[in-house]
């Protein structure tokens, strides 16, 4: 699985630059990158101070059960996209 995001993730790094540019590609990098970064502290500090372990539980304290749905739907969506982009890869 890990082979087929990555190398997804490289076929189309490439085609990124060649149509925004070395300078704007490299800003959205990074940008992404502290956003996730930012992203999964809040979740660890989060979990850290509930004692909670489970994504989806995590996301129902935080907010309500919208969130729990959500989460989900998140979870199933990304799963999904793993299994098409391994399907055309290979």
């Amino acid at each position: 699985m890990a082979n087929s995001i990555i190398g997804g993730g490289m076929l189309e790094l490439p085609f990124v630059m060649s149509e925004f540019g070395v300078v704007i590609t490299l800003i959205l990098l990074f940008f992404v990158y502290f956003v996730t970064i930012i992203s999964l502290t809040f979740l660890l500090k989060l979990s850290n101070l509930t004692g909670i372990k489970d994504y989806k539980k995590l996301a129902s304290h935080a907010f309500d059960w919208k969130a729990e749905l959500f989460a989900d739907f998140c979870i199933f969506t990304s799963n999904f996209g793993v299994c098409i982009s391994y399907l055309i890869i290979y």
